[in-house]
């Protein structure tokens, strides 16, 4: 496993995926937990995704909304490439309904609400 990436100290894998792995770290200097997004190794040889993957970086760190994650930094570890950004304690939707089934129409409407707030902050 990843243990180091620039000042974060990786802790731990938290989730992962067909282009990326996502890990838990820490901003050592700072003290502050980050998430670390890193392109996979069998996507690092392909130009498509790591032109792909150094948009989205770049993207969302020009985006500034509090239902919208913060990017910190980008990094380029030799061919790896990585997005260090704001770590959001909690679940996310998939895990939610995966154990509770299904949410009020209350809590439904509060997620989705939240979601058109970061949508419509995009699209503005």
């Amino acid at each position: 496993m990843l243990k180091q990436v620039g000042s974060v100290r990786i802790e731990k894998e938290v989730a992962a995926g067909g282009m990326a792995v996502v890990y838990r770290g820490v901003q050592e200097p700072l003290k502050r937990a980050v998430a670390v997004k890193a392109l996979r190794t069998k996507a690092i040889s392909q130009e498509q995704l790591r032109t792909r993957f150094e948009r989205e970086a770049i993207a969302l760190a020009n985006l500034q909304h509090e239902n919208i994650t913060h990017v910190y930094e980008f990094i380029t570890e030799g061919p790896n490439l990585f997005i260090i950004m704001e770590w959001v304690e909690g679940i996310d939707l998939y895990d939610l309904l995966e154990r509770v089934g299904k949410v009020p129409p209350d809590v439904a409407a509060a997620i989705a609400l939240q979601a058109a707030r970061a949508l419509s902050y995009i699209h503005y």
